[in-house]
């Protein structure tokens, strides 16, 4: 392919050779679930704008401080938000549909102990409080999707008005991703976020 395409050329080999893994590991669930009588869809081809992430499999990186080589790429400056431990085995580097970029390491680390766990309890989610728990604590919803629903409905609103592909349609949509980003970082729809596990 390199030949008759001298593009890939510029790509790093093994993020090409995880491309194609993942069109088989594709194809293969797709097999197995047709053999095992689930309904499944053929895999299909994806946009360039759908395809929004590449990995390097243990090669072709190196992490130094807060600077990133990435090899073919070049170097980027990165914002580490925890250190990075034990030995690093892939990284991913992905676009989320607002726009930005993040570098996700997968790393093997040895077991440790967890330090400084609470003692156990009972959970029910519930629709007048959010979490009640058997010490009988209440823990309230934060309700902000209702406190970002006029916001989402206006932007949905611009978005449903574009013309399909246009400029200003990819830019209607980055700001409607943003702001169901803000919406889940201010609470969404996880709940462990005011149970102290995350």
């Amino acid at each position: 392919m390199k030949v008759e395409t001298p593009e890939l050329g510029k790509v790093f080999s093994q993020v090409l050779q995880n491309v194609a893994s993942r069109m088989r590991l594709g194809f293969e669930n797709y097999w197995a679930r047709r053999r095992a009588g689930l309904k499944a869809d053929t895999p299909h081809f994806r946009r360039m704008r759908d395809y929004s992430s590449l990995t390097y499999l243990k090669f072709g990186f190196k992490l130094d401080g807060s600077t990133l080589r990435l090899s073919k790429i070049g170097d980027l400056r990165l914002r580490l938000h925890r250190p990075v431990e034990g030995r690093v085995k892939t990284l991913t580097i992905s676009r989320s549909m607002s726009g930005k970029w993040y570098a996700v390491f997968a790393c093997m680390v040895d077991l440790k102990p967890i330090e400084g766990r609470l003692p156990a309890v009972g959970v029910d989610l519930g629709l007048n409080s959010l979490v009640a728990l058997s010490d009988e604590t209440l823990i309230e919803a934060p309700r902000s999707y209702r406190k970002s629903e006029d916001k989402l409905r206006k932007l949905h609103r611009h978005v449903s008005k574009r013309c399909m592909g246009s400029h200003n349609g990819g830019k209607d949509r980055v700001q409607l991703a943003a702001q169901y980003k803000r919406w889940l970082i201010r609470g969404g729809t996880s709940p462990t976020r005011w149970l102290g596990v995350l």
